[in-house]
């Protein structure tokens, strides 16, 4: 498409992307999708049902050494052993999967962002803020995590409300019908990668 429009105006078509290249910590990538999945105009997040994160962008996870197993603890060296385990497990562990629901405030996802890991790609659910409240389930992620590039999206399907209560069963929305979602997701993701780019106001000086 965009060598067949350059062709057409005998231009070069410069195409903005949306990439995370600028975001060099695990917190402010996860905080991309975070921010993406919360602000989006007209609907407030309803659950969470499938993430994948991937290890540090840089350091690898901590080495534990023996010194660190003999350290002093109140600890039984059972549960030392199984957390030695654990650390040595994630970091040779690149990515991870979880499905479920309400899976940010999950144990496991938990564990996995004190570890250093940071989401690549987001499945979930927003409610409309006003009527039909119809709920909408859609996904983001990068096709290149670790550059933070390739960035895809879509819109799976709605559960449509009827009488107070949405259907079990996700819908299939119409191909003509997708393009509003779609301008959404892009119109959020590039806000929230602007504010997550944009380097932070000087105090304004006090005037005597």
């Amino acid at each position: 498409m965009k060598a067949a429009l350059g062709k057409r105006i005998n231009a070069d078509v410069q195409v903005d992307e949306i990439e995370l290249t600028l975001l060099t910590t695990p917190e402010a990538r996860t905080m991309f999708f975070t921010s993406l999945i919360s602000e989006l105009d007209g609907y407030k997040l309803n659950d969470v049902m499938d993430i994948k994160v991937e290890s540090k962008l840089h350091d690898p996870a901590p080495n534990l050494t023996e010194t660190d197993e003999d350290e002093e603890t109140s600890e039984p060296k059972e549960n030392i052993d199984e957390a030695v385990a654990r650390v040595r497990m994630l970091s040779v562990v690149e990515n991870i999967i979880l499905k479920g629901s309400l899976l940010l405030n999950s144990a496991e996802y938990q564990q996995l962002r004190q570890k250093g890991f940071y989401i690549t790609s987001i499945v979930w659910t927003a409610k409309q803020t006003e009527a039909p409240y119809d709920v909408i389930e859609l996904d983001a992620g990068f096709d290149h995590p670790r550059e933070g590039t390739g960035f895809r999206y879509n819109v799976r399907g709605v559960y449509r409300y009827f009488n107070g209560t949405p259907t079990k069963t996700l819908r299939q929305i119409p191909k003509e019908d997708r393009p509003p979602y779609f301008s959404l997701i892009e119109r959020t993701a590039r806000d929230v990668v602007k504010k997550l780019t944009s380097p932070p106001l000087e105090p304004a000086e006090k005037v005597a």
